[in-house]
């Protein structure tokens, strides 16, 4: 969900013009993802290192995350999405966090598309709230430091349940939490005017495609190893 603020410069228009025009691609890609039995879509919204941009455009930002909650979570229910936003919850305003605590619980028991919106969340700031919980694991005597595996770290992370493409700074994402946070065998990275739907069904079309092309090649690789073993 990178670009609005460069979209809107080159119109000519400030940057809240292009963070509020983002909120109608979104919508497009949920409803896409959804219409295509997609299991899971993760957004990245608001990093953690967004904080440090004019406090203004901050406001702005989290008041468009307010009136989106507002208006699409009755929508998002009645079409048996659900809900999660990862980040660190306790950054963000008050009247935010309850509105993204009401959306959590109203469609925690949906068994439609695993939406997760990432909001001031960071990778960083993700492997050391995995740590910081492990370590009270530690102090309480439920866990023993020197059985820590990856695993442990993994499922610590809030980000380890879903993994889908996105298309914002993605050898940073990568490299900074997604590689140690899930297994991904193949992702699609697309640059486009993501804001129309056509451009929107072809990316999630392919998405899928290549999904299923690079599942079938693993899997072969797999049965033709144990043939020779």
């Amino acid at each position: 969900m990178d670009g609005n603020g460069r979209w809107a410069a080159a119109r000519g228009l400030p940057r809240h013009a292009g963070h509020k025009a983002g909120i109608s691609p979104v919508r497009m890609v949920i409803e896409e993802c959804s219409r295509r039995g997609v299991e899971a879509l993760t957004l990245f919204a608001f990093s953690s290192e967004n904080w440090g941009r004019p406090s203004a455009e901050v406001s702005g930002i989290m008041n468009l995350f307010l009136d989106a909650l507002d208006r699409e979570t009755a929508q998002l229910h009645a079409n048996c999405v659900r809900v999660r936003i990862i980040g660190d919850r306790r950054t963000l305003p008050v009247r935010l966090q309850a509105r993204v605590a009401a959306a959590h619980d109203l469609t925690a028991a949906n068994s439609g598309l695993r939406l997760q919106l990432a909001v001031s969340y960071g990778g960083r700031w993700d492997i050391v709230q995995a740590n910081q919980r492990l370590a009270e694991q530690c102090l309480v005597g439920a866990l023993n430091p020197r059985d820590i595996t990856e695993a442990h770290v993994t499922s610590a992370l809030e980000l380890a349940d879903v993994f889908e493409e996105h298309q914002v700074e993605v050898e940073t994402v990568i490299a900074d939490v997604i590689a140690p946070a899930a297994n991904v065998e193949s992702a699609i990275f697309c640059c486009g005017i993501w804001r129309t739907r056509s451009f929107i069904s072809v990316t999630v079309c392919g998405q899928i495609l290549q999904s299923r092309i690079s599942n079938r090649h693993w899997r072969s690789l797999e049965n033709a190893s144990a043939v020779s073993d």
